[in-house]
């Protein structure tokens, strides 16, 4: 007897709230046991030193449904190949820099190069669609292409460090991304945007102002390489066994 994706939706977010909740409030006492904090500098808005990394939490909630429905056949295979594997590689270069410090030479080799998977699992970009006219960009479409994600990527760690606002912005696009989704006949897609906004509510208990803790570059990158390569990718509707 199958199960409705609606009635899915609901289970999995509802899992991914509660067990991101709980791996953040983790993170956070395995960030202060290790004295990963962020300290507040004259650019800094707030006042005291806080844990950072607690973005892992619904990184590994987002890869392990993204991987559980591939398995199961709810969500078609490239769609998880598409979003996987560039997206470990982000969460793992901002979890080592979160820990210690990767040189940022080598963190954009390695969002570039997640740049490229995503890309390379997309058939390359030739043109933008912006609905009412094709703007066609040719060869040089995929370079731009990755240029944007890694682009995003940088402007969304820029939002962390500011309590509430990274947490916020994540539940607010991923919501009103899988409404659009779910709209436009895409529902695996739009599953996927309900999980990502469920457990990065989960996270927002503790990043509430005043924050317990922050995202981090493993979660602040993480969403950054997501939500575009999201945007670009709409795939044919899945289905429910």
């Amino acid at each position: 007897m199958g199960i409705s994706l609606s009635a899915l939706a609901i289970v999995l977010s509802g899992l991914a709230f509660v067990i991101s909740a709980v791996l953040t409030g983790l993170l956070r006492r395995y960030s202060l046991s290790r004295a990963l904090l962020d300290i507040p500098n004259d650019r800094s808005l707030h006042d005291a030193p806080t844990p950072r990394g607690g973005g892992l939490s619904f990184v590994a909630v987002f890869l392990a449904v993204l991987a559980g429905l591939a398995l199961a056949g709810v969500i078609p295979v490239r769609l998880a190949l598409t979003l996987g594997p560039g997206g470990v590689l982000v969460a793992l270069t901002g979890w080592l820099d979160d820990r210690g410090h990767v040189p940022v030479l080598i963190r954009l080799a390695a969002q570039f190069l997640a740049a490229a998977l995503a890309l390379a699992a997309l058939g390359g970009v030739e043109s933008l669609d912006l609905g009412w006219h094709k703007v066609s960009f040719g060869a040089a479409g995929s370079f731009l292409a990755a240029v944007g994600i890694v682009w995003t990527i940088n402007l969304y760690n820029f939002m962390d460090g500011i309590d509430g606002i990274a947490g916020v912005e994540a539940i607010t696009t991923a919501a009103f991304a899988g409404l659009l989704l779910c709209w436009k006949g895409a529902p695996g897609m739009a599953l996927l945007c309900a999980v990502l906004a469920s457990a990065a509510a989960g996270f927002l208990l503790w990043n509430w102002p005043p924050a317990k803790i922050f995202m981090g570059d493993v979660g602040s990158g993480f969403l950054g390489y997501v939500f575009p390569v999201m945007a670009r990718r709409r795939l044919s509707p899945s289905r429910v066994p």
